[in-house]
């Protein structure tokens, strides 16, 4: 029998991985909320919950990410499922949550484009009960996870469809903003090797990387309402030609937002 404390040393002395991995694998074996793990750091592991943990150690020492493993990740106030179906949510798209919040105007409807795991449009229909959220994806088994997502956190005002991009969106539909974080990776990206587990269609687009905030930029015109926003997640070092495409599109007031690091992240833009 080992307990809590000499199983996180050992993985710590005889594994590459950081303390802070090994804790969410602890807390996903034991079924457990973070606070509980500290305080009861001389608990026995049974011996189900060593092997399952053996196993996790395993895989996450080849590479698959955590949240793969768990099944689960936290984003914003949320935590919501994924699967290999579905992007991992990162904490800079949760940049798009703060900016849509100080917008001048609570937007009554909005679109997110490519919702994956429904990270983007289920935060911000929780945080606007009284708004109206749609959302689309081109993956029917992505659209599944974020209809659970939409149940398992009691959020009701979120509906999801099937579309590639706008296509399914009825002409004469218009919106207040409309989101997305599209893929926009360079398919010869050498980063790609880092996320060999996720899917490889909501990673790359062509033109290096550009091909689908283009279309978004010329299609989401039709969509937007007189001086709606429309907010656009994009690579590090996309900033300059994002802002090209917008002004190019007729957008005004084209800003670019930094994330954390100080990279390029978010270019938000109205129409005209």
């Amino acid at each position: 029998m080992i307990d809590i404390n000499a199983w996180l040393k050992s993985q710590q002395q005889n594994t590459k991985l950081k303390r802070f991995d090994l804790e969410l694998l602890l807390l996903g074996a034991l079924k457990v909320e973070r606070s509980w793990l500290f305080s009861h750091a001389d608990e026995h592991l049974t011996e189900d919950q060593v092997n399952t943990l053996k196993k996790w150690v395993k895989e996450a020492q080849e590479g698959k990410p955590i949240a793969y493993i768990l099944g689960h990740q936290a984003f914003w106030t949320l935590d919501l499922l994924v699967t290999q179906d579905t992007l991992i949510p990162r904490p800079e798209t949760e940049q798009i949550i703060e900016l849509a919040l100080v917008l001048e105007h609570r937007p009554n409807n909005l679109l997110d484009l490519g919702t994956g795991t429904g990270a983007i449009a289920l935060s911000l229909a929780k945080e606007w009960p009284e708004s109206q959220v749609q959302a689309c994806d081109l993956s029917k088994a992505a659209l599944a996870v974020a209809e659970k997502n939409a149940v398992r956190n009691h959020i009701e005002n979120a509906s999801f469809f099937y579309s590639d991009w706008f296509s399914a969106v009825p002409k004469n539909a218009k919106f207040d903003l409309i989101v997305s974080n599209p893929p926009y990776i360079d398919p010869q990206d050498h980063h790609l090797a880092d996320l060999a587990y996720e899917p490889i269609s909501a990673l790359t687009a062509d033109n290096k990387g550009l091909s689908d905030l283009e279309k978004l930029a010329n299609q989401a015109k039709n969509h937007l309402k007189s001086k709606a926003t429309l907010m656009l997640e994009h690579g590090y070092d996309q900033g300059p030609a994002v802002r090209e495409i917008l002004k190019a599109e007729d957008y005004k007031n084209v800003i670019t937002h930094k994330d954390l690091a100080g990279h390029d992240r978010i270019t938000v833009a109205q129409k005209a």
